[in-house]
């Protein structure tokens, strides 16, 4: 039974922590070159980057032949996709998935545990961030390969908080922190919220915005 590679996604700098590999031990044979099949739930300029580099992987590994596709569904729908192709038995090598995600889909056997590979030369897995490791680490064991790291931005306005006379954010706020300064920062009467979430694109956190 093959298993599935996942790469995880996790919001928590951007880092790659996979290994590389020589085609020697790829697996290849004189049938030909080994196929991989990877979903990654990308469009746009993410999927241009994407087919480039797999191109360019694929120019450079001629044993190794890797098939990229958004595997029909954009990443918000990654899990539900792999998962329907796991039970039907229908699934990628590679996925590209949140790494929230992570502990749903390793409930299935076919899913592979990496805990012995990331041990092996090429990885270096001491040197990735902890929370990158933690994310991909489920019952002690390493369960996908952090592709990349995506820190969340808060921005605030500094005119209105100095007109509140609030102070201005601090490194090591908390969670319990923005949302009672959020609190204070807002003042309907005048058009001012304490915080605000994009409609659209990116993850931005903004505290103290004026409606317009």
């Amino acid at each position: 039974m093959k298993r599935l590679l996942l790469l995880a996604f996790v919001l928590a700098a951007a880092i790659a922590a996979c290994g590389g590999s020589d085609d020697k031990d790829s697996g290849a044979s004189s049938a030909g070159p080994v196929k991989i099949t990877f979903w990654h739930g990308q469009n746009q300029e993410s999927e241009k980057v994407l087919k480039d580099l797999v191109a360019k992987f694929n120019q450079s590994h001629p044993k190794i032949q890797v098939d990229a596709s958004s595997g029909g569904v954009l990443a918000d729908q990654m899990l539900q996709k792999v998962t329907a192709g796991l039970a039907a038995g229908s699934y990628p090598d590679v996925a590209y998935i949140f790494g929230s995600d992570v502990p749903n889909l390793v409930r299935s056997p076919k899913v592979a545990d990496l805990t012995d590979a990331v041990k092996g030369p090429g990885w270096d897995w001491d040197d990735v961030y902890p929370a990158a490791r933690s994310a991909t680490t489920v019952n002690g064991r390493v369960r996908a390969a952090p592709a990349l790291i995506d820190d969340l931005a808060v921005v605030y306005n500094k005119k209105l908080f100095k007109q509140a006379g609030v102070p201005e954010p601090q490194n090591g706020w908390t969670w319990d922190d923005f949302r009672a300064t959020a609190k204070r920062m807002t003042d309907k009467s005048k058009g001012t919220f304490g915080t605000g979430w994009p409609g659209v694109g990116g993850t931005t956190w903004a505290i103290s915005r004026r409606q317009v």
